[in-house]
């Protein structure tokens, strides 16, 4: 018996596109339209979930990926599928990252449909004030991201 033909989605219905950003790498683009206080996309759809003071979390805090909860525990995203953590950082972001729950990408200023979500990343260095060059482009911009 023959396997049935599957046609292939003329369109797709997800909220966001993950390609190449102009800010930096891969980003996250709105497909729709957004405002505020949607959630735009999870932080990271497959994840592990270690105890702070573990020290797989503490070594993976280097991939700038990871992301502490407010529950104590550290976040760290399954690379292979793409989530939240693609979001480049700007001086003037639509939208902000939550840790509590699942973690989050939560809108705080309409996006239009094919606008790069954005969030601040307000990474805090103790002895290299200047260690990431920001390349966002906002008029406001800070020139760092920390």
């Amino acid at each position: 018996m023959p396997k049935p033909h599957r046609s292939k989605a003329m369109f797709s219905t997800a909220p966001v596109l993950f390609k190449n950003s102009p800010i930096e790498g891969r980003g996250v683009f709105a497909r729709k339209r957004f405002e505020p206080g949607d959630v735009v996309v999870p932080y990271a759809p497959q994840q592990r979930r270690l105890p702070a003071d573990d020290p797989e979390a503490i070594a993976a805090a280097a991939t700038k990926l990871s992301l502490l909860s407010e529950r104590h525990f550290v976040i760290i995203p399954d690379t292979s599928v793409p989530g939240g953590w693609l979001c480049n950082h700007s001086c003037n972001p639509n939208a902000a990252l939550y840790s509590d729950g699942d973690a989050r990408i939560q809108c705080m200023r309409t996006i239009h449909p094919g606008e790069e979500v954005t969030i601040f990343y307000g990474w805090v260095t103790q002895n290299e004030p200047e260690r990431d060059r920001c390349r966002c482009g906002a008029p406001s911009c800070r020139g760092f991201i920390n």
